[in-house]
């Protein structure tokens, strides 16, 4: 198991209360939570809206998928970096834009799809 992430100030009540609400219903597996695999392991996670793909600004003809990835900060080591690379469900993604939120992160990944 992952080593806790540690925060630099205690949360609010109303923080742990988000949290709560985040973990109870967001990650119920019977509601919005999913079990991927990150790196080899099992996550516990939600995904968040992501836009259909885009043609690269870098590379035209290249499309850019994205996916927003929701988890407890708990669940993970640290926060990933950007333009750090993952495996998510055996496929290699690219952190665009990690977050950190009371009690979770949120993780834009992309990867080209042709």
């Amino acid at each position: 198991m992952a080593t806790p992430h540690s925060e630099s100030a205690p949360l609010s009540p109303f923080q742990e209360q988000v949290a709560r609400d985040f973990t109870e219903t967001f990650l119920n597996l019977e509601e919005f939570g999913r079990t991927v695999k990150w790196n080899g392991r099992d996550l516990l996670c939600t995904f968040g809206a992501s836009p259909p793909p885009a043609e690269s600004d870098e590379a035209p003809g290249i499309l850019i998928k994205t996916r927003v990835l929701i988890c407890r900060s708990q669940d993970l080591p640290r926060l990933p970096k950007a333009n750090e690379a993952v495996t998510l469900n055996g496929e290699t993604w690219f952190v665009m834009d990690p977050q950190e939120a009371p009690g979770h992160f949120i993780i834009t990944l992309a990867r080209q799809t042709s």
